[in-house]
């Protein structure tokens, strides 16, 4: 058992193991010549696990009960949640630079400020931490409380959590929009089209298309709100309700297990998405796509060409 971080083999080896399958989802995306943002969403997502599993095996100590803890623990997290911010950027504007925004794209924009602001503030916690900490087993050990750094780091980690699945939440609400609009359009032709899987494509109807990309388009944000990453939230509030220790918890029902299977799904479903819904074309920029204001500019640009 590591100390203030869950050391338990089922949940590092799952660690590497979900490094490697969402690697293997960047190569795929790579190879089929898929946006370099889409890419990105998986590289950097396999990076922060492997920077975690580090943090879970090699270097399971962190400054939870005193000042004692391993230095490499705070770098090794650092570069975990700095990866992984940058892949929820990296979705955002896989969408802005695709697909465009229904409206506008300032939610997009505040949140990306917001999620690399957290990134940055998580940083500096770690390097205050790395400054800070005392190597174990030496005198400081007295149990005296964690350094004000490691609480900062901790309460981070739990609101980039909220912005994680906000950011999946948001892209996920334009593809609706998109799909919706497509999907009518598509029913009224009754054209045939392809659908790209993992190792293979079907030919299906339009319709049957967009409705399979909706499903996978619910699924994506949804996994990451029920069990994955948003269970570790669940799990903290539990276990200070009912005043456990939150790491016993967390070990001892197998947690990161199933919050790794969540995130497994969502990226699964973020591949899929990347790969087939289409993108907008004719856009003069990201953010103006099906805005009230292009379309207008659409309709007088067709009347002047008519006059």
């Amino acid at each position: 058992m590591g100390h203030g971080v869950d050391s338990e083999a089922s949940g590092w080896v799952t660690d590497y193991m979900l490094c490697a399958c969402l690697l293997s989802f960047a190569g795929s995306l790579y190879v089929r010549k898929a946006s370099m943002h889409a890419v990105r969403t998986q590289i950097f997502m396999s990076g922060g696990y492997l920077f975690g599993a580090l943090g879970h095996h090699v270097f399971p100590y962190r400054a939870y009960t005193d000042v004692c803890g391993l230095r490499a623990f705070y770098v090794v997290w650092m570069l975990a949640y700095g990866s992984q911010c940058a892949s929820a950027i990296s979705w955002c504007l896989w969408c802005d630079r695709t697909l465009g925004w229904h409206l506008t794209r300032k939610p997009m924009i505040v949140l990306c400020t917001l999620v690399t602001a957290l990134g940055l503030a998580i940083a500096g916690g770690c390097l205050s931490c790395i400054a800070t900490v005392e190597p174990p087993g030496s005198r400081a050990c007295d149990g005296s409380g964690p350094p004000a750094c490691d609480t900062f780091v901790m309460n981070l980690e739990g609101l980039f959590y909220l912005l994680w699945g906000g950011a999946w939440a948001l892209v996920g609400t334009r593809i609706f929009l998109l799909l919706r609009e497509a999907r009518r359009d598509a029913k009224a032709s009754g054209t045939e089209s392809v659908l790209h899987f993992v190792w293979f494509k079907l030919s299906v109807s339009e319709a049957t298309r967009f409705g399979l990309l909706h499903v996978a388009n619910a699924i994506a944000p949804l996994a990451l709100l029920t069990y994955g990453p948003f269970l570790i939230l669940y799990v903290f509030f539990y276990s200070l309700t009912h005043g456990l220790e939150v790491t016993d918890v967390y070990s001892r029902n197998n947690i990161g297990i199933i919050y790794h299977a969540g995130v497994v799904t969502t990226h699964l479903m973020t591949f899929y998405l990347a790969l087939n819904v289409p993108p907008v074309r004719g856009m003069t920029t990201a953010g103006a796509v099906g805005t009230p204001s292009t379309r207008k500019s659409a309709r007088l640009a067709a009347k002047g060409k008519a006059e």
